[in-house]
């Protein structure tokens, strides 16, 4: 068997990894993405931050 030759492996990486920022910066620029980015942040922001005595 043979194996992958080093330089087959790493062209591969960075084709995925170039492919991989490409789609982030397509969603990061739809208005979908800004909508479901706000929305998780938000989420995220009040996940734990409601009043309570217990806290206390």
């Amino acid at each position: 068997m043979k194996s992958f030759p080093l330089r087959r492996v790493l062209a591969s990486v960075v084709l995925l990894g170039v492919l991989g920022m490409g789609v982030a910066v397509w969603l990061l620029g739809s208005e979908y993405g800004r909508r479901h980015i706000a929305q998780a942040v938000r989420d995220g922001l009040t996940h734990n931050s409601e009043p309570g005595a217990g806290s206390f």
